[in-house]
């Protein structure tokens, strides 16, 4: 019993030193510079990393549904959702991957979107 109470005992020690920590670090004018810079490096181009990656998460879900639809016969390869969906993931995925450098994806990317731009200009 004893040992569990100098546990407790020990947590709320700790508890009141990372306040504590925490507090200073709030006043310290170079911390707050640098939580201002690093602030500053997550918008990059115009394009926050949570709009960066809700337009990936987007793009992923939306080929993944392109590909359900299809394989379950519930739309057609050949129809304009099918291309939709495909172009709009794309773009998405070519969103997030230019935000974090993966030229990889952004190449394969690309090449999807113009695949289904040339399909949808095909179907109409």
């Amino acid at each position: 019993m004893r040992s569990f109470s100098c546990q407790r005992k020990a947590l709320r020690v700790y508890g009141c030193l990372f306040r504590s920590a925490v507090q200073k670090n709030m006043q310290n004018p170079i911390y707050l510079l640098l939580m201002a810079k690093k602030k500053n490096q997550r918008k990059q181009e115009g394009i926050d990393v949570e709009e960066a990656e809700a337009a990936g998460w987007y793009g992923t879900a939306a080929i993944l549904l392109a590909y359900g639809l299809v394989s379950f016969e519930l739309i057609s390869a050949n129809g304009t959702v099918f291309q939709l969906l495909n172009l709009s993931g794309a773009l998405g995925i070519i969103i997030i991957s230019v935000r974090k450098n993966v030229k990889q994806s952004v190449v394969l990317n690309v090449i999807w979107a113009i695949v289904a731009l040339i399909a949808l200009v095909r179907a109409w």
